[in-house]
């Protein structure tokens, strides 16, 4: 339950204005350093026959709970902050010592008027702004387009507006056919009927499936039997909020819907369906950059390494034993570390008393 405005007592207030305070700064950040860009193309000449596409990933986000977090890995860690203990850094809230997130309030504000957030299929989690600014081409600068789209048209349009075809084989590996359609068409078109037919979508066993100007949405609870997901119905022609859920009024649509839904699942390869979170960033299957081997060796010098790229560690009991030598004076410092500011760990020598300590770390890895 999220609380009014005015339930909110005075510290919460000011750790939760102090957190969207930091969310506008970003965007300001960000909008300051486009126009640097737009600017600089305009100055090279190449300004007008440039596309620069603008979008979100995703709806707001539900991440920061309740009050908010200074450190989403605490979040991540299933150990969010309270509002006192971030009540005694706000002036640290957005800068390079914070990974902050607003509460979920804001979320909410954030997606007005739609249903739910980041991680969830309802249209607050999935409906952003698409913002495309191509001079040579779209002559109604600020003009508004209508057409249902989804963030896999992107590639098909860019594609399309350079005059090249979807590549077939790249290093030797087959491609995939693409997914989506181009939205080109709405550049000189502000009032073409949408031409794409239908778009599937899920996220950790939550479903959705669009056509046609119907939406059917099914939320999951991770865990939970999939056939007890209650799937809604809405027109959003017409309601584009999706408020009124025709699914009791309108069963014969709402199971074309459904079995459209499936269709579109099997044939993009979403089955089987799988509501892991963190489980599956742990899975030791998952693909990553790393080989597979029994020893890495890392000369002095080495940029920074992708946790991919590293030793998989993740939620692996381990042992790291570091061999050096060292100099009469002393030393200290780190040899080896995971992670960051934020969460990880550290390998290190500490000087005590003129004595060094060789520290050998045993750790379990935290997500």
């Amino acid at each position: 339950m999220i609380k009014a405005w005015t339930e909110l007592n005075d510290t919460e207030k000011k750790v939760y204005v102090r957190l969207q305070e930091a969310y506008a700064g970003m965007l300001d950040h960000a909008d300051h350093h486009l126009g640097r860009l737009f600017d600089a193309l305009s100055q090279l000449g190449v300004r007008d026959n440039t596309i620069i596409m603008v979008v979100s990933d995703n709806g707001a986000s539900q991440e920061g709970l309740q009050h908010g977090v200074t450190n989403t890995d605490r979040y991540r860690n299933f150990n969010p902050e309270t509002v006192e203990e971030m009540a005694k850094h706000l002036d640290a809230i957005g800068s390079p010592a914070t990974d902050p997130l607003y509460p979920m309030g804001w979320s909410l504000v954030g997606n007005t008027p739609f249903k739910k957030w980041k991680q969830d299929t309802h249209l607050g989690g999935n409906t952003d702004p698409f913002i495309v600014s191509w001079p040579a081409k779209i002559k109604d600068a600020g003009g508004v387009r209508g057409q249902y789209h989804h963030l896999v048209d992107v590639v098909p349009t860019i594609l399309e507006a350079a005059a090249l075809p979807a590549p077939q084989s790249v290093n030797g590996v087959t491609q995939m056919p693409l997914h989506g359609i181009s939205m080109a068409y709405t550049f000189t078109e502000a009032s073409a009927k949408t031409r794409k037919k239908a778009q599937y979508y899920e996220m950790l066993g939550s479903r959705a499936i669009w056509a046609n100007g119907w939406s059917a949405v099914a939320w999951h609870k991770k865990g939970m039997p999939w056939e007890e997901d209650k799937w809604e119905l809405y027109h959003t022609d017409v309601d584009f909020a999706q408020v009124k859920d025709l699914a009791a009024t309108s069963p014969e649509k709402l199971k074309e819907m459904v079995a459209l839904w499936n269709v579109e699942a099997k044939k993009y390869n979403v089955l089987p369906l799988d509501d892991r979170r963190y489980e599956r960033a742990a899975d030791p299957g998952r693909p990553v950059a790393a080989i597979a081997k029994k020893s890495y060796t890392v000369y002095p010098g080495t940029s920074i390494l992708h946790p991919l790229a590293a030793p998989q560690l993740l939620g692996i009991d381990h042992t790291i034993t570091a061999h050096v030598e060292i100099p009469e004076r002393g030393a200290e410092g780190v040899l080896a570390c995971s992670g960051g500011e934020f969460g990880g760990w550290t390998l290190f020598l500490k000087m005590e008393n003129s004595a060094t300590s060789i520290i050998t770390l045993r750790s379990k890895s935290m997500l």
